[in-house]
């Protein structure tokens, strides 16, 4: 795999180092990689239980499990926990991360700002929800990996690319780095709103004010 790798930038040369991202599950795999270029692009795939279960959402719901026997499922979940603490603690400063993948059910606040002050952008994957993709781009100011173009009156993009991941004092980009995210602006969250409003009055009518009873003397 590394050489496939290296061979396919040695192939197209600069056009790959602007356009290409590695990205894997595997840090041994981008430390491998970038060993023999640092110039190349790492980019970390990550989700929780990633060893313990074949799949994961946010739910923990109909989760398959990678292991039948007990001691390797022990021991999986704990290399999950060894994997978790070491990548926010080393691995992404010993293979040089630029960036991260994380599955959008496993993004968290303060996993944003960890990353952020580090100066390790995030990526949620895989977002095709049109009230996701503005969630994340206008509360989180986070880009998306998706399969759909679906975003309402939005004009989301679906590609990044590394020019987005390289540092500012890049040998090979001199351009500020641009973070993929959406062009929300105030506008598209007003209407939103209103039109939100609107359904909501549509389904509960406002109720009538009760008449005051009147007795007779």
């Amino acid at each position: 795999m590394v050489e496939v790798v290296l061979e396919a930038y040695l192939k197209y040369g600069e056009a790959m180092y602007k356009r290409a991202v590695v990205s894997s599950f595997f840090p041994q795999l981008i430390y491998q990689i970038r060993k023999r270029d640092h110039r190349i692009i790492g980019c970390m795939a990550w989700r929780p239980s990633f060893n313990e279960y074949e799949g994961w959402n946010g739910d923990l719901q109909n989760l398959e499990c990678r292991h039948h026997l007990f001691i390797t499922r022990w021991l999986a979940l704990v290399q999950d926990m060894i994997l978790k603490w070491a990548l926010h603690d080393f691995i992404w400063w010993f293979i040089g991360l630029s960036a991260l993948l994380i599955n959008k059910d496993g993004i968290t606040k303060e996993d944003t700002s960890h990353w952020m002050k580090k100066g390790i952008r995030i990526f949620a994957w895989t977002v095709n929800n049109p009230i996701e993709k503005l969630h994340l781009t206008h509360n989180f100011q986070m880009g998306y990996l998706t399969d759909t173009l679906d975003g309402g009156d939005l004009k989301i993009p679906s590609v990044i690319s590394s020019s987005m991941l390289l540092p500012k004092d890049s040998e090979t980009h001199t351009e500020e780095p641009h973070i993929f995210q959406s062009p929300v602006n105030l506008n598209n969250i007003k209407n939103l709103s209103e039109s939100l409003k609107t359904d909501l009055n549509l389904l509960i009518p406002n109720p009538t004010p009760s008449q005051p009873k009147t007795t007779n003397n």
